[in-house]
């Protein structure tokens, strides 16, 4: 079965709404597990990781951002287009 366009956005930007709440839920738990462990070592550890779900959840803040972008018309990507073959002396 093709997807439409739109149709093919609505169930990415899910799957991303989806992505983003299971990672919320491991940092809180990563959170919880930082606030009662006892080793240094261990809480290194753990702020690590913590930083990887972070840069992960910055990815998918992203991701769901340039979903919602509107791609350039065709006019406007034909007038950048031929911008440069129409004066080549100008850069």
């Amino acid at each position: 079965m093709i997807l439409v366009k739109s149709e093919q956005k609505q169930t990415d930007a899910r799957i991303i709404r989806a992505e983003r709440t299971q990672l919320d839920k491991r940092i809180q738990g990563l959170q919880d597990r930082i606030v009662e462990a006892d080793s240094l070592a261990v809480i290194a550890a753990l702020e690590k990781r913590f930083g990887k779900m972070e840069c992960e959840k910055l990815t998918l803040d992203e991701k769901r951002q340039s979903q919602n972008t509107p791609p350039h018309s065709f006019e406007r990507m034909f007038e950048h287009a031929m911008h440069f073959p129409a004066n080549p002396w100008k850069l």
